[in-house]
């Protein structure tokens, strides 16, 4: 409820995986998300739906100075294996 209330965001049965939620309907035209699991899964359950997912990359910058040197490694891991997504570059702030 802390996060709805933050971003004005609805949160729909947060019980539930994102992909059955998807899959069932209404949903926009494009999923947009950070490099997660559901790069990889959530194209193959909205086959067939005309629903596109794109992955954001994440910008060293983003990160913390405390997070693991493999972590920008990880997450373009993620995002680079993810099949059937468009890749949205992310850009740094002046």
């Amino acid at each position: 409820h802390a996060l709805e209330a933050a971003t004005g965001l609805e949160i729909v049965r947060p019980d539930l995986p994102l992909e059955l939620i998807a899959r069932r309907g209404p949903i926009g035209h494009t999923v947009v998300s950070f490099p997660s699991t559901v790069v990889h899964t959530l194209p193959l359950a909205l086959a067939g739906t005309g629903v596109n997912v794109a992955v954001c990359d994440i910008a060293p910058e983003w990160l913390r100075t405390t997070a693991s040197p493999r972590a920008q490694g990880f997450l373009s891991g993620v995002t680079e294996t993810a099949r059937g997504v468009q890749r949205l570059t992310s850009t740094a702030h002046a």
